[in-house]
Parts: C-alpha cells; sequence; structure tokens
C-alpha cells in the first residue's frame, strides 16, 4: 500500500508493536520513528503546548476547524488491507 495514508499506518503498526511488546523507548526516538510530532527540552512540554494552541487561534479558525473534521473523519475509514475491518467480527448475542 502506498499514497498519503501510509506514515499513518506505519505509526499505527509502530505504536501497536510498542503497546503489545511493552518495549520502551526514548522521545527523541519516538520522534525520530514518527510516533510523535516533537521533542522538547524537559520542562517546556506546557510552554510548547500553549504557544502551539495560540499559534492556531490566531489562524484561520473555520478552515482549522474543517480540516481538523476531515482528518478525524478520514482516520475513522477503514482502509483495505491494513486489518479486518469492523464489521467483520462475527458476535452471537448473549
Amino acid at each position: 500500500m502506498s499514497g498519503p495514508l501510509q506514515p499513518a499506518t506505519n505509526r499505527e503498526k509502530l505504536s501497536e508493536e510498542f503497546l503489545l511488546t511493552g518495549d520502551l523507548l526514548n522521545a527523541s526516538e519516538a520522534e525520530r520513528i514518527g510516533l510523535v510530532n516533537r521533542v522538547v527540552p524537559s520542562g517546556q512540554a506546557y510552554a510548547a503546548g500553549l504557544a502551539l494552541a495560540k499559534r492556531l487561534a490566531a489562524g484561520p479558525t473555520r478552515a482549522i476547524r474543517w480540516t481538523k473534521l476531515a482528518l478525524n473523519k478520514r482516520r475513522s475509514y477503514w482502509i483495505p488491507g491494513s486489518y479486518a475491518p469492523p464489521w467483520s467480527e462475527k458476535r452471537t448475542p448473549d
């Protein structure tokens, strides 16, 4: 599979591996493999988050709102070949 969704799919697979194995990784490794957007020095996470929030608040709010909606909607779709679709599980009533 290739295309614009490939990096997200790879991150999801890496996330699954770390969740299932319990292996630990440091912040720089998480940034290198794309599990986090950025790493900031210790004690500066709040300031960095606030700076990003202010930047977004000062931006075109309608465009940001619709972009966020589209991104969240895209994530809710099943990607063929990535894993079994949610509706494929056969369950019997309890």
